[in-house]
C-alpha cells in the first residue's frame, strides 16, 4: 500500500499538472476570470483548483500551492504577496441616495443605514467604525456572511452597506453596481492575497511557471484597481499599525 501510494504521488509530481487551493471567493471573483490566459500559454498543462477556505496540509496531501487570504503569517512555509485589498464601504446607488436623504453627513447616515457582515474578512466594522470615530447603528437583524461574494451580492441588491474589497468586487464598480458610500472616507490597502508553499515546491516547473503567471497578473490588477478607486474619487492609504491587514 505505502509502495502504491508513493507510485502514485510521483505520477502526479511528473505529470502536466497544477493543483492547487484558493479562498473560494477569490477563485470565482478574481482568478477564474483570468485563468485562460494562462492557459493559453500554457496548453499542454492541466489545472485543478479546489476553492475552499481550509489550508493544505502538503505533508500529507499531494497539492502543489495554496492561494491563501490572509496576513501571510504562516510558519514554515514560504509565502510570496501577489494582490493587495482595497477595502472601503460600499453600497447600491440607489441605497446610497437614500441615505443621502436622510442627511448629506457621511457619519450621520450610519444611524440609518444596515451594515452587511463579511465575518471572515480581515477588515471588520467594529474597527472600521471606531477608526472613523463612528457609533455602530442599532441593528435588530445584523445580516452575517461567510462569504465576500454573497456580501457583495446582497449590497448590490441594495440592502445595506458592506465593508469589503474593491479587488472582488471590480466589476460592480466598474459598471457602477455598486459605489463607494462616500468619498470622505479612504480606501485601505493591505497585503492580503499570498501565494503559499513550501519552499521545496517552488523548484517545480508548474509553480514557477503559476507564480510568475500570477506576479504579472497581481502587478496588472493592481494597476488598474488604482485607476478605478482614483476615478472614482476615492484616496487610498496603507492600514496603520494595529489594524487588521499587518503582521
Amino acid at each position: 500500500m505505502i509502495r502504491d501510494a508513493r507510485s502514485a504521488v510521483l505520477r502526479q509530481r511528473n505529470s502536466r499538472q497544477l493543483t492547487m487551493r484558493s479562498s473560494p471567493s477569490f477563485a470565482v471573483r478574481w482568478l477564474t476570470p483570468r485563468l485562460k490566459s494562462f492557459l493559453d500559454a500554457n496548453p499542454d498543462w492541466g489545472v485543478r483548483v479546489d476553492a475552499t477556505p481550509d489550508f493544505s496540509d502538503f505533508e500529507t496531501e499531494v497539492i502543489d500551492l495554496d492561494l491563501r487570504y490572509g496576513s501571510g503569517a504562516w510558519e514554515g512555509l514560504r509565502t510570496e504577496c501577489i494582490i493587495s485589498d482595497f477595502v472601503l464601504p460600499m453600497c447600491s446607488p440607489d441605497y446610497r441616495d437614500r441615505l443621502r436623504s436622510v442627511s448629506d453627513d457621511p457619519v450621520l447616515q450610519f444611524a440609518q443605514a444596515r451594515l452587511i457582515h463579511s465575518v471572515k474578512a480581515l477588515y471588520q466594522w467594529d474597527v472600521w467604525l471606531v477608526v472613523h470615530n463612528i457609533d455602530p447603528p442599532t441593528e435588530q437583524a445584523p445580516l452575517r456572511f461567510d462569504r465576500s461574494s454573497m456580501a457583495i451580492q446582497l449590497a448590490r441588491d441594495g440592502a445595506g452597506i458592506v465593508l469589503d474589497s474593491a479587488t472582488l468586487a471590480q466589476e460592480e464598480l466598474e459598471r457602477g453596481s455598486l459605489v463607494p458610500l462616500s468619498t470622505a472616507f479612504e480606501v485601505v490597502e493591505f497585503p492580503a492575497y499570498w501565494i503559499v508553499c513550501p519552499s521545496r515546491h517552488i523548484n517545480r516547473r508548474p509553480v514557477r511557471l503559476f507564480t510568475d503567471w500570477i506576479r504579472m497578473e497581481g502587478t496588472k490588477f493592481d494597476q488598474s484597481a488604482r485607476a478605478l478607486l482614483e476615478k472614482l474619487g476615492c484616496r487610498l492609504r496603507l492600514a496603520k499599525d494595529g489594524e487588521p491587514g499587518l503582521r
